[in-house]
């Protein structure tokens, strides 16, 4: 009898205990909580697909999905949590051929805000930060600790020290294509234009399927003015290229093959690049190839139609948009008259238009996007022609008027301030031409100036000034 009293109340206690724990765990919110994530691409816009998410943990367990996104790429995760665990987790997406960035979540409850930061994705070939550094990289035994040593001084943005650990990564595995490909980005990034079409090189021959890197090997050839090599380049992409990808190879091409004078050519290419790029309108400087092409074989109805097409692509405040009216108007104005004068070509690397070339940092001229022309409108310079003294003009202009309002935003006046240091520098070293000081100094400012406009939202300068580009992007 007083066994049967005591299983009773033990099995009591148990039940109370159980239905306690019932109880407290959804109200404490330790036992399961709803998350909320979001998965998107480099430009903002939901993945073409459904992504899977997927979870791995620090118990060497193999990844596990844990949700699936929607169309708008967002999901729902209904998270299991455990306060004592010292388990970390980390989750990405998952979508064939493109890569993710991961997110490591940290410890939650249920006062914790459920809306995750989002992951982005970009499609494998792009050649973006994402996948330069993606975690789906086979990484030789040899350049493992170099990689693991780059990775953390690129996520602290310390490019001398990734720059050192790639060279050691790539000297331990010569053949590691991936290495080169993100030493030559590195590169880029450090302005050594010389030596990141080197380590490009090197890393098409480690791996001729290494499409992303193709790109900025032929923006670099048209910068140092390798004709041949940016036709060859793009013409090894382009044969590649069965998915019929990228549209700014044939611009490129376009580009290489004009000042090749190889006419017939370049608008063959610049027609495919505007084919191909007649969804997303990325490249309306192909355009402006085609209509310099065609003025060249003296079709100057043609060039100026293309004139207008390009220049409806412009934002209305592009820097460059009142120059390509007036060349329209000149050329409209020489037709109805009967004597049809040919256009002036600009400098090669301006013929990219949106393509962003980085600045060279070699002898010669630099690129910088939206160029003198740009900084010239932010500063008030009526003539931006001059490259040889176009540096010293500049801050003679900031000079002048040191306390000019730059419209409508204070991160166009802290540009302001920043270049207005770097002017005072170099007069003081004696400097007074451009070279690869100025390159450089120049280089975010010009960016900002040509993205955005003269007058562009703060948001958009804020980015740029503050350095927070990534590679590649238009």
């Amino acid at each position: 009898m007083r066994t049967s009293r005591l299983l009773a109340l033990a099995l009591l206690a148990t039940a109370s205990v159980a239905f306690a724990q019932d109880i407290l765990r959804p109200l404490g919110g330790w036992s399961t909580i709803i998350v909320y994530g979001k998965v998107q691409m480099e430009d903002g816009s939901p993945p073409p697909k459904a992504v899977i998410i997927e979870r791995v943990c620090t118990d060497g367990q193999p990844p596990g999905n844990v949700a699936l996104t929607d169309k708008s790429g967002r999901f729902t995760w209904r998270m299991d949590v455990d306060p004592t665990s010292i388990l970390r987790c980390t989750i990405k997406g998952v979508l064939k051929g493109f890569s993710s960035t991961n997110y490591e979540i940290p410890n939650m409850n249920a006062f914790s805000d459920p809306h995750l930061p989002p992951l982005v994705m970009s499609q494998n070939g792009s050649n973006s930060e994402i996948e330069v550094l993606s975690d789906q990289i086979k990484v030789p035994y040899a350049a493992q600790v170099a990689w693991s040593r780059a990775e953390k001084a690129l996520t602290a943005n310390r490019l001398p020290e990734a720059e050192r650990q790639l060279t050691l990564a790539v000297k331990a595995a010569p053949k590691f294509a991936p290495g080169w490909n993100a030493l030559a980005v590195v590169l880029e990034h450090e302005n050594k234009p010389t030596d990141a079409l080197i380590a490009y090189r090197k890393a098409i021959e480690a791996d001729p399927k290494l499409l992303g890197a193709y790109v900025p090997l032929a923006r670099l050839s048209i910068q140092v003015k390798d004709w041949e090599a940016a036709d060859k380049t793009t013409a090894d992409l382009i044969a590649r290229d069965n998915a019929g990808r990228y549209a700014e190879a044939h611009l490129l091409q376009a580009i290489a093959r004009y000042q090749l004078k190889n006419v017939d050519g370049a608008v063959a290419s610049a027609n495919d690049a505007i084919r191909m790029d007649a969804k997303l309108h990325k490249f309306p400087s192909a355009e402006y190839v085609l209509a310099l092409c065609l003025d060249g074989k003296n079709d100057h109805a043609g060039a100026s139609e293309h004139l207008k097409k390009y220049l409806a692509e412009l934002p209305p405040r592009a820097p460059n948009a009142e120059i390509v009216r007036d060349l329209i108007a000149k050329l409209d104005k020489s037709i109805a008259d009967g004597t049809p004068s040919p256009l002036v070509p600009p400098a090669p690397e301006a013929l990219a238009g949106t393509v962003e070339l980085p600045s060279t940092g070699v002898p010669g001229e630099a690129w910088v996007p939206g160029g003198r022309k740009a900084l010239a409108a932010l500063t008030g310079l009526k003539d931006a022609s001059s490259y040889d003294h176009f540096f010293a003009d500049y801050c003679r202009a900031l000079a002048r008027d040191d306390s000019r309002n730059f419209p409508g935003n204070s991160s166009v006046s802290r540009g302001h301030s920043r270049i207005h240091g770097d002017c005072f520098r170099t007069a003081s070293s004696g400097r007074t031409k451009w070279g690869q000081h100025e390159d450089h100094a120049f280089a975010r400012h010009g960016r900002a100036a040509e993205k955005c406009g003269t007058r562009a939202g703060a948001a958009g300068l804020e980015a740029h000034l503050e350095g927070r580009i990534v590679p590649g992007a238009a």
